[in-house]
């Protein structure tokens, strides 16, 4: 009944528009009524293991999985509420070229890290070193949850926007974020960055 009132509320107000001048196009609200769920999970039957690459395979916290390769390494990962499922093509680059630079142990700074899945990736795939930072709270908490999945209790967090107020410079800087907030990270770069140092950006245009 609420949803009713307010539709037929919405409905009287556009109506009103006419006294205006405006005009409006016939249309309809339509009420539906979908069966109670647990809309904080019912996402999870979307996301299932991605079997990356040789080295590298995302493993949701609720599936089993046997490594495809003996040297693979398996990330575990409960996004929650912070970006980094590892779905999105944007983060499987990144991840890649996590793989492809680490030939050696870097000291690896993760930019706008979301869920950690970088970070994990590259404290996995042998990195010296690992710094994650993020603005978010929710991310703050989701990459230090899925590091404790993944028995990872070393990596550095840092709540912070992108790498002010960080400490240090790096071997590898990688940051998976909207492509505008790449354009602010760029002039951090040179005191953050190692001689010879490697940036990895990856992300998403308007």
């Amino acid at each position: 009944p609420t949803l009713k009132k307010r539709s037929s509320a919405s409905t009287d107000k556009l109506a009103e528009l006419a006294g205006y001048g405006l005009k409006t196009a016939p249309g309809e609200i339509s009420v539906d009524y979908v069966a109670d769920q647990d809309w904080n999970t019912v996402w999870q039957k979307y996301y299932h293991v991605i079997n990356l690459s040789r080295h590298l395979a995302i493993v949701p916290e609720w599936e089993d999985y046997q490594p495809a390769f003996k040297d693979q390494e398996i990330i575990r990962l409960d996004p929650g509420l912070a970006f980094g499922t590892g779905n999105h093509q944007t983060t499987q680059l990144a991840m890649l070229g996590i793989e492809r630079a680490m030939v050696k142990p870097l000291t690896v700074a993760d930019v706008g890290t979301g869920s950690g899945i970088l970070a994990i990736a590259a404290h996995k795939l042998g990195a010296k070193s690992v710094l994650a930072t993020d603005i978010s709270d929710e991310s703050m908490t989701a990459a230090k949850e899925n590091a404790a999945l993944n028995g990872i209790h070393d990596i550095a967090l840092q709540k912070t926007s992108l790498l002010a107020g960080v400490d240090g410079k790096f071997d590898l800087i990688v940051a998976n974020i909207l492509a505008e907030i790449l354009l602010d990270l760029i002039p951090q770069l040179d005191s953050h960055l190692n001689e010879d140092g490697q940036v990895i950006f990856s992300g998403i245009g308007r």
